[in-house]
């Protein structure tokens, strides 16, 4: 579940039924996201939040998916790599994503 989160205008979320309803124009299946763990349920589930520009839906990427033993833990996932012009978010889950526009990615880390 996605509790608290900054919509694309910039309005921060507030959770009611309509809302989990709209969810759906902003959300489908598959898409990918970069949240915070806010909370482990009971059930397994999770719930996420993503509160800053930094995280949300990610477009106009790329992603790599390796074994999560193969990301150490970091007090930073998100990367800058000047030299080549792109920026990285490494997930702890092994899911690594990859953005080549790094003028975006100054605006938001």
């Amino acid at each position: 579940m996605l509790s608290s989160m900054n919509m694309p205008d910039g309005i921060q979320r507030r959770r009611t039924a309509l809302d989990e309803l709209n969810m759906r124009i902003i959300f489908e299946e598959n898409d990918i996201v970069c949240a915070e763990v806010r909370n482990f349920q009971h059930d397994g589930s999770l719930q996420l939040q993503a509160r800053s520009r930094k995280y949300g839906k990610l477009e106009k990427g790329q992603l790599l998916i390796i074994d999560p033993y193969l990301v150490k833990k970091s007090k930073q996932h998100f990367h800058h790599l000047e030299q080549f012009g792109i920026g990285l978010i490494l997930g702890r889950n092994g899911y690594i994503y990859g953005l080549a526009n790094m003028l975006k990615l100054e605006t938001v880390w």
